[in-house]
Protein backbone atom coordinates (compact mmCIF):
# COMPACT_ATOMS: atom_id res chain seq x y z
CA UNK A 1 0.00 0.00 0.00
CA UNK A 2 1.11 3.18 -0.77
CA UNK A 3 2.05 5.44 2.12
CA UNK A 4 0.36 8.87 1.12
CA UNK A 5 -3.31 8.51 2.22
CA UNK A 6 -3.51 10.51 -1.22
CA UNK A 7 -2.28 7.25 -2.93
CA UNK A 8 -4.56 5.13 -1.60
CA UNK A 9 -7.76 5.84 -3.98
CA UNK A 10 -4.83 5.27 -7.00
CA UNK A 11 -4.05 2.05 -5.58
CA UNK A 12 -7.89 0.34 -5.34
CA UNK A 13 -8.19 1.65 -9.09
CA UNK A 14 -5.45 -0.37 -9.98
CA UNK A 15 -3.78 3.06 -11.62
CA UNK A 16 -0.68 2.65 -9.50
CA UNK A 17 0.85 -0.79 -7.87
CA UNK A 18 3.46 -1.31 -5.45
CA UNK A 19 6.94 -0.99 -6.14
CA UNK A 20 9.54 -2.41 -3.50
CA UNK A 21 9.28 0.26 -0.49
CA UNK A 22 6.99 2.56 -3.07
CA UNK A 23 5.00 2.37 -5.76
CA UNK A 24 4.36 2.87 -9.45
CA UNK A 25 1.77 3.86 -12.84
CA UNK A 26 0.74 0.68 -13.94
CA UNK A 27 2.68 0.17 -17.87
CA UNK A 28 -0.52 1.65 -19.45
CA UNK A 29 -1.04 4.93 -17.12
CA UNK A 30 2.89 5.04 -17.23
CA UNK A 31 3.01 4.74 -21.36
CA UNK A 32 -0.06 7.65 -21.46
CA UNK A 33 1.17 10.42 -19.09
CA UNK A 34 5.00 9.50 -20.92
CA UNK A 35 3.33 10.17 -24.46
CA UNK A 36 1.43 13.06 -22.91
CA UNK A 37 5.02 14.83 -21.52
CA UNK A 38 6.47 14.09 -24.97
CA UNK A 39 3.50 16.11 -26.60
CA UNK A 40 3.52 18.65 -23.83
CA UNK A 41 7.53 19.23 -24.66
CA UNK A 42 7.09 19.39 -28.34
CA UNK A 43 4.15 22.11 -27.90
CA UNK A 44 6.50 24.26 -25.90
CA UNK A 45 9.58 24.18 -27.81
CA UNK A 46 7.72 24.52 -31.14
CA UNK A 47 6.19 27.59 -29.58
CA UNK A 48 9.09 28.77 -27.49
CA UNK A 49 7.15 29.32 -24.39
CA UNK A 50 9.14 26.62 -22.17
CA UNK A 51 7.64 25.55 -18.72
CA UNK A 52 8.20 21.58 -18.28
CA UNK A 53 11.32 22.33 -20.88
CA UNK A 54 12.30 23.93 -18.15
CA UNK A 55 11.39 22.60 -14.86
CA UNK A 56 12.03 18.70 -15.69
CA UNK A 57 15.43 17.11 -17.48
CA UNK A 58 15.05 14.91 -20.06
CA UNK A 59 17.70 12.68 -19.24
CA UNK A 60 19.28 12.08 -15.38
CA UNK A 61 22.54 11.97 -16.17
CA UNK A 62 24.03 11.25 -13.18
CA UNK A 63 21.44 7.91 -13.23
CA UNK A 64 22.97 4.79 -14.00
CA UNK A 65 23.38 3.55 -17.83
CA UNK A 66 20.01 1.32 -17.80
CA UNK A 67 17.94 4.52 -16.61
CA UNK A 68 19.61 6.62 -18.68
CA UNK A 69 19.48 4.19 -21.92
CA UNK A 70 15.40 4.17 -21.02
CA UNK A 71 14.81 7.98 -20.95
CA UNK A 72 16.62 7.57 -23.72
CA UNK A 73 14.39 5.64 -25.79
CA UNK A 74 11.17 6.46 -23.91
CA UNK A 75 11.69 10.23 -23.98
CA UNK A 76 14.74 11.44 -26.14
CA UNK A 77 14.34 9.79 -28.98
CA UNK A 78 10.63 10.38 -29.39
CA UNK A 79 11.32 14.20 -28.63
CA UNK A 80 13.47 14.53 -31.08
CA UNK A 81 11.74 13.15 -33.58
CA UNK A 82 8.80 14.74 -33.36
CA UNK A 83 10.38 17.77 -32.81
CA UNK A 84 12.44 17.02 -36.22
CA UNK A 85 8.77 16.54 -37.95
CA UNK A 86 7.07 19.71 -36.79
CA UNK A 87 10.17 22.01 -37.28
CA UNK A 88 10.74 20.18 -41.06
CA UNK A 89 13.50 18.36 -40.92
CA UNK A 90 17.05 17.90 -38.20
CA UNK A 91 18.37 21.29 -39.15
CA UNK A 92 15.08 23.71 -38.77
CA UNK A 93 15.09 21.42 -35.70
CA UNK A 94 18.56 22.81 -34.62
CA UNK A 95 18.05 26.40 -35.85
CA UNK A 96 15.04 26.50 -33.71
CA UNK A 97 17.09 25.21 -30.67
CA UNK A 98 19.72 27.76 -31.25
CA UNK A 99 17.07 30.41 -31.19
CA UNK A 100 15.73 28.57 -27.68
CA UNK A 101 19.67 29.32 -26.58
CA UNK A 102 19.30 32.99 -27.07
CA UNK A 103 15.67 33.09 -25.32
CA UNK A 104 17.53 30.88 -22.13
CA UNK A 105 20.61 33.48 -21.82
CA UNK A 106 17.75 36.62 -22.28
CA UNK A 107 15.87 35.54 -19.81
CA UNK A 108 18.56 34.22 -17.45
CA UNK A 109 16.75 30.61 -17.03
CA UNK A 110 18.73 28.64 -14.48
CA UNK A 111 16.08 25.85 -15.11
CA UNK A 112 17.01 22.23 -17.19
CA UNK A 113 16.50 23.89 -20.10
CA UNK A 114 19.45 24.83 -21.75
CA UNK A 115 20.74 21.02 -20.71
CA UNK A 116 17.82 19.95 -22.09
CA UNK A 117 18.90 21.36 -25.55
CA UNK A 118 21.98 19.99 -25.34
CA UNK A 119 21.09 16.68 -24.28
CA UNK A 120 18.94 16.61 -27.95
CA UNK A 121 21.74 18.33 -29.76
CA UNK A 122 24.53 15.60 -28.98
CA UNK A 123 21.18 13.08 -29.16
CA UNK A 124 21.05 14.05 -32.79
CA UNK A 125 24.80 13.63 -33.52
CA UNK A 126 25.36 17.28 -34.14
CA UNK A 127 28.35 18.96 -34.51
CA UNK A 128 28.82 21.51 -31.91
CA UNK A 129 31.38 23.53 -33.38
CA UNK A 130 30.55 27.22 -33.54
CA UNK A 131 27.47 26.68 -30.82
CA UNK A 132 26.78 29.18 -28.07
CA UNK A 133 26.05 28.21 -24.41
CA UNK A 134 27.90 31.30 -22.94
CA UNK A 135 26.45 32.31 -19.90
CA UNK A 136 23.85 29.56 -19.02
CA UNK A 137 23.14 27.04 -16.76
CA UNK A 138 23.59 23.57 -17.96
CA UNK A 139 21.41 21.10 -15.70
CA UNK A 140 21.87 17.58 -16.49
CA UNK A 141 23.88 17.38 -19.47
CA UNK A 142 25.39 13.85 -20.24
CA UNK A 143 28.35 15.17 -21.99
CA UNK A 144 30.74 11.85 -21.88
CA UNK A 145 30.45 11.07 -25.13
CA UNK A 146 30.13 14.25 -26.63
CA UNK A 147 32.86 16.84 -28.81
CA UNK A 148 32.73 19.96 -27.80
CA UNK A 149 35.87 21.67 -29.46
CA UNK A 150 35.41 24.79 -30.58
CA UNK A 151 31.74 25.25 -28.28
CA UNK A 152 31.41 28.25 -26.43
CA UNK A 153 30.71 27.16 -22.57
CA UNK A 154 32.21 30.26 -21.38
CA UNK A 155 30.58 31.81 -18.03
CA UNK A 156 28.37 28.66 -17.76
CA UNK A 157 27.34 26.88 -14.67
CA UNK A 158 27.42 23.42 -15.07
CA UNK A 159 25.00 21.52 -12.66
CA UNK A 160 25.27 17.44 -12.11
CA UNK A 161 26.51 17.10 -15.79
CA UNK A 162 27.92 13.47 -16.17
CA UNK A 163 31.80 14.17 -18.22
CA UNK A 164 34.62 11.69 -18.50
CA UNK A 165 37.53 12.01 -16.57
CA UNK A 166 39.50 13.44 -19.71
CA UNK A 167 36.87 15.91 -19.85
CA UNK A 168 36.88 17.26 -16.30
CA UNK A 169 40.86 17.27 -16.62
CA UNK A 170 40.64 19.09 -19.76
CA UNK A 171 38.17 22.02 -18.60
CA UNK A 172 39.58 22.32 -15.44
CA UNK A 173 43.56 22.82 -16.62
CA UNK A 174 41.98 25.34 -19.55
CA UNK A 175 39.80 27.73 -16.81
CA UNK A 176 40.27 26.46 -13.09
CA UNK A 177 37.33 28.95 -12.28
CA UNK A 178 35.03 26.88 -14.75
CA UNK A 179 32.46 25.76 -12.63
CA UNK A 180 31.68 22.40 -12.54
CA UNK A 181 29.07 22.16 -9.48
CA UNK A 182 28.33 18.63 -8.38
CA UNK A 183 29.31 17.10 -11.83
CA UNK A 184 30.05 13.76 -12.23
CA UNK A 185 32.99 12.23 -13.31
CA UNK A 186 33.25 8.64 -14.47
CA UNK A 187 36.52 6.62 -14.34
Amino acid sequence: MPRTPNCRPLNRRSLVKKSGSGFTLQPVVMEYVTNRLIEQLCREVSSGVVALFDSHALVYAQGDADLRQSQLCLVLKPVADRLSALCGGAGALKARLKQMLEQLRANESTGYAAGNVLNLLIFLGSDLRGWDFSGLTIRQADLREAALEDTNFSGCHFVRCALSDLQEWTWKAASPALPLTGACVTF
